[in-house]
C-alpha cells in the first residue's frame, strides 16, 4: 500500500472481519433504527385481502335481452343449478376482517385479453349505467349473491357510444382502452369481471385485483348457444351401420355440428351432408359402422352432437348395436317350417276329402237371414225374430202355450219396419195381415194369449177377423201361400 502512495483510511482501522452477536432490537451500524411493521399491516403482507368467484355463472342458457323488448332481461343462474335447485352467482372476500366496507363493482368485458370494456350492460337490482355496485360488511358477511342479475345488449349502431359512455364513468378494470374498430366486439359472449376496493386506516383508496368469471354464452345465438337433443326416431339399429335415423335438436349451424357415436375409447361420426339439416332443427344422418362388426350381444354406445369450432357436446342418448342378421332374408327360417306330408295326405282313407264334405252340416232355413244389430248395442228385432220365428204352421196345442204376460221388451215394431227386420225390400203382407204376424189381436177378448188370436184349427174362435193365410172376415183353413216371389211367410212365436 505504501508504494502506491494510498494510506489507509483510520475510520476503517476497526472493522472486523469476524462476525459478531447484536441483541435483538438493537440498532445497526451507526446507531439506525430498523423499521418494525404493525399488526395490520404485517397481515396485508403475509395474507393480503382478496375476492374468490365461489360459484360461477352459468355459461350456457341465458338470453341477451335488448332494451326495446320492454321487459325482463331474465336471471343469470349459477354454474351448479339443475331443475329442482335454483343456485346464483356467488362471490367471498378473504382476509378482510380488519375492514369495516367494501365495495364491489361487476361489469362486463370481453372474453378474450385484453378484456376491454363489453358494450353490453348488466340489469337488475342494484345496477345502473350497465355496472352492478354493492356495499359489503366483510366482518359481519363477506359473502354476497347476486340475484335478479341480467344481460342487455345494444344495437350494432350503439357500440361506439356506450362504449365511450362507459370510459367517461370510469369503467375499465384492465385499462385497456378503447377500440377504434369496434366490429371486432363479439357481441353473443361476454365475462363478469368482479373488482372491489376499500379505504385504509390513512383514508387511502386501494384495489383489489380483478376477476373474471367464466364466459357467458347467448342463447339465441347459434355459433354459442347449448347445444341439446330433443328426440331421435329409433334407439338400435345393425352394427354394419347405414341405419338412417331422424333427430330433432335446438337450433344448430349445418356447417358447424357433428353427430358423433362414442364408446370409451372408440368414436365415430354419422353420414349426413348440410343439405340433411331441416331448418336447423331437424338431422337426417346414417349411423356409422361399429367397430367389431361380429357382435355376440347387443352393445350399447352414446350418441351427441358435437360443435365443430368449439367443440362443445350435448347430453349424450343412447344407441343400442345389434350383432348382424345372418338371415336378412329369412331362408333359414323358411327351412326350418318344413314342407307338408302329401304323400301322408293321398295314402290316408279320404285323400280327396268326400268325407269330410259329407260330414259338413247344410246351412238351415233360419241361416238365410241376417240379424241385424239395434242402435245402442243390444240385439234388435232382426235378432229376435231370427231366433224366435219359425215357419208357419206349428203343431201346437192350447195346453202347451205359456200364460205369463208377453215381456214388455218385445213390442212389436210398425208395420212398416217389418221388411226392414226381415232384410226384404218391401212388404208381401197387407197390413192386418202383419197385424196378426205380430199377435195383435183384432176379434173379441178372449183368453190370454200372448201372440194374438189363436187360429181356427187350433180351438180359435170362429169369429175371429182373420187367420193367417185366410181371406178377411172368414173362418176358414188358410190356404196354400200365394207364390209372391219372397221367402215364405213367418207363423206365429210359440
Amino acid at each position: 500500500i505504501k508504494e502506491d502512495g494510498f494510506q489507509p483510511d483510520p475510520s476503517l482501522s476497526g472493522l472486523s472481519l469476524s462476525p459478531k452477536l447484536v441483541p435483538r432490537g438493537t440498532g445497526g451500524p451507526g446507531g439506525r433504527h430498523r423499521w418494525s411493521p404493525g399488526k395490520d399491516q404485517l397481515e396485508e403482507l403475509l395474507e393480503p385481502p382478496k375476492l374468490v368467484i365461489t360459484e360461477q355463472p352459468k355459461q350456457r342458457g341465458m338470453r341477451f335481452r335488448y332494451e326495446c323488448e320492454g321487459r325482463s332481461a331474465g336471471s343469470i343462474l349459477g354454474e351448479s343449478s339443475t331443475d329442482a335447485s335454483k343456485t346464483l352467482p356467488a362471490i367471498e372476500l378473504l382476509n378482510c376482517q380488519a375492514i369495516p366496507k367494501v365495495k364491489v363493482t361487476a361489469c362486463l368485458v370481453w372474453k378474450d385479453w385484453p378484456y376491454r370494456v363489453h358494450p353490453h350492460g348488466l340489469v337488475g337490482k342494484d345496477c345502473s349505467n350497465g355496472l352492478c355496485e354493492v356495499v359489503l360488511k366483510p366482518q359481519t358477511n363477506p359473502k354476497h349473491s347476486f340475484s335478479n342479475l341480467g344481460i342487455q345488449c345494444v344495437k350494432k349502431k350503439e357500440i361506439e357510444m356506450a362504449i365511450e359512455k362507459k370510459l367517461q364513468l370510469g369503467i375499465d378494470p384492465f385499462k385497456a382502452g378503447s377500440l377504434k374498430n369496434h366490429q371486432e366486439v363479439d357481441m353473443n359472449v361476454v365475462r363478469i369481471c368482479f373488482q372491489a376496493s376499500y379505504q385504509d386506516s390513512s383514508g387511502q383508496t386501494r384495489h383489489l385485483s380483478p376477476v373474471l368469471s367464466e364466459p357467458i354464452f347467448d342463447k339465441k345465438s347459434t355459433n354459442t348457444s347449448e347445444l341439446r337433443i330433443c328426440r331421435m326416431n329409433k334407439e338400435s339399429g345393425p352394427c354394419t351401420g347405414g341405419e338412417e335415423l331422424y333427430l330433432l335438436c335446438d337450433k344448430v349451424q349445418k356447417e358447424d355440428i357433428a353427430v358423433v357415436f362414442r364408446k370409451e375409447t372408440w368414436e365415430a361420426r354419422a353420414d349426413f351432408s348440410q343439405a340433411d339439416v331441416h331448418r336447423q332443427v331437424a338431422i337426417v344422418f346414417k349411423t356409422p359402422p361399429y367397430q367389431h362388426l361380429e357382435l355376440a350381444e347387443p352393445v350399447e354406445v352414446e350418441v351427441f352432437l358435437q360443435r365443430l369450432t368449439d367443440s362443445v357436446c350435448s347430453e349424450s342418448f343412447r344407441f343400442t348395436y345389434l350383432p348382424k342378421d345372418h338371415d336378412a332374408y329369412g331362408v333359414n327360417v323358411k327351412r326350418k317350417r318344413g314342407m307338408p306330408d302329401v304323400l301322408e295326405e293321398l295314402s290316408g282313407s279320404d285323400p280327396y276329402g268326400i268325407e269330410a264334405k259329407r260330414r259338413k252340416k247344410p246351412p238351415g232355413y233360419m241361416d238365410h237371414f241376417a240379424p241385424l244389430p239395434a242402435a245402442g248395442g243390444s240385439p234388435g228385432w232382426g235378432t229376435r225374430l231370427g231366433t224366435a220365428v219359425r215357419a208357419w204352421p206349428a203343431p201346437v196345442s192350447w195346453h202347451e202355450l205359456p200364460r205369463s204376460q208377453p215381456d214388455p221388451a218385445l213390442s212389436p215394431p210398425s208395420t212398416g219396419d217389418v221388411p226392414k227386420y226381415l232384410g226384404l225390400s218391401r212388404s208381401p203382407w197387407s197390413p192386418l195381415e202383419l197385424g196378426n204376424l205380430w199377435g195383435v189381436r183384432r176379434g173379441p177378448p178372449g183368453p190370454p194369449w200372448p201372440c194374438g188370436p189363436l187360429p181356427p184349427g187350433l180351438g180359435g174362435a170362429p169369429e175371429t177377423p182373420m187367420a193367417l193365410g185366410g181371406p178377411s172376415g172368414s173362418g176358414e183353413a188358410p190356404g196354400p201361400p200365394r207364390n209372391t216371389g219372397f221367402p215364405p211367410r213367418l207363423g206365429r212365436c210359440p
